[in-house]
């Protein structure tokens, strides 16, 4: 009862936030925004889209590395891309990495593969969070939108922090086994449980995972910044400052993982309408560039969709046979 009640919940909010984007919404100044950019952006802004996902599979490689897994890099892709489509096409933000602990944990392992999955989605957050709060904390922030949310942003690091170091300071897989032994009926999935965290810091205690994966980050997120700078400046005439807008753009992708709407959607939105304000955006404008990059990633959601009807059961890339024992690893 608890998911279809989280569900209804986040349907709720993201009704509401939709139902207050689009209320008195001009959707003629919304299109003449649209039309009137130039055929390079919207080139431009898919390319960084779809080189941010090849980071993020680089990323997660990574962590795959870090455990074991020789996988080649374009079956890290293809699962990637296809945990993408699942991400947009189920009501949840997890279904992606769930499918991805599901399909290529039947030839690599469920427990290393979910924890490699874990890893990077938390790292990802803990890393793009880190860097939204350097940005904002090493320059002047005034508007009162940006205040609120350097103030969230560093909660939301102090928090991960504080998870991180205890990932790297504690043995959580053993404290687990000790605490859990009585339980003798689920000893199996107690097993596991504690391999999950033993795996989990092994990988946040590597520091090429770290370095690899803070470039990755960085990177996908000043060319990100790049593509909203030219678009404040095709929309206004005014040219922001690159730092300042990659600060918006962080935040705005930091504060979307909060887990109140359906994948995002309206709070991403609502998000952009409030930190984009003080570039001199209108509403139409701030949700235009939101929407566009939305549609950007469903396209590449549509070549997960493709690859995941190719017969990803065995995992795109992977012919190798399924051993009863690579699940337990």
């Amino acid at each position: 009862m608890k998911k279809p009640l989280a569900l209804i919940l986040q349907a709720s909010v993201t009704a509401i936030l939709l139902w207050l984007l689009f209320r008195d919404f001009e959707w003629t100044s919304f299109w003449r925004i649209l039309r009137a950019m130039p055929g390079w952006f919207y080139l431009l802004s898919f390319g960084v889209m779809l080189a941010g996902q090849l980071l993020y599979a680089y990323r997660w490689r990574l962590m795959l590395e870090a455990l074991g897994l020789g996988i080649p890099y374009r079956t890290v892709v293809e699962q990637y891309v296809v945990g993408i489509f699942f991400n947009n096409f189920l009501p949840s933000t997890m279904g992606g990495d769930w499918a991805k602990v599901y399909y290529l944990g039947r030839t690599e392992g469920y427990v290393r593969v979910g924890a490699s999955v874990l890893v990077d989605r938390l790292l990802g957050i803990f890393l793009l969070s880190s860097m939204a709060v350097v940005l904002f904390w090493t320059r002047p922030v005034t508007d009162d939108n940006l205040i609120a949310a350097r103030s969230m942003l560093t909660g939301i690091w102090l928090l991960l922090a504080a998870g991180f170091a205890m990932v790297l300071l504690l043995p959580v897989g053993l404290w687990l086994q000790q605490r859990l032994t009585k339980w003798r009926r689920i000893e199996r999935q107690i097993d596991s449980l504690r391999r999950l965290a033993d795996h989990i810091t092994d990988v946040a205690r590597q520091p090429r995972v770290i370095a690899g994966s803070s470039a990755a980050v960085v990177i996908y997120f000043m060319m990100l910044g790049v593509v909203y700078q030219q678009f404040i400046a095709l929309t206004t005439g005014i040219v922001p400052g690159l730092l300042a807008v990659t600060a918006a753009v962080t935040a705005i992708a930091t504060l979307s993982n909060v887990p109140i709407a359906v994948n995002g959607l309206g709070l991403r939105e609502q998000l952009h309408l409030a930190l984009l304000a003080g570039f001199a955006l209108s509403r139409e404008a701030a949700a235009g560039i939101s929407l566009l990059l939305f549609g950007h990633l469903l396209l590449i959601s549509a070549i997960g969709a493709l690859l995941w009807l190719r017969g990803p059961a065995t995992g795109p890339g992977s012919v190798r046979p399924v051993h009863p024992e690579a699940a337990q690893t």
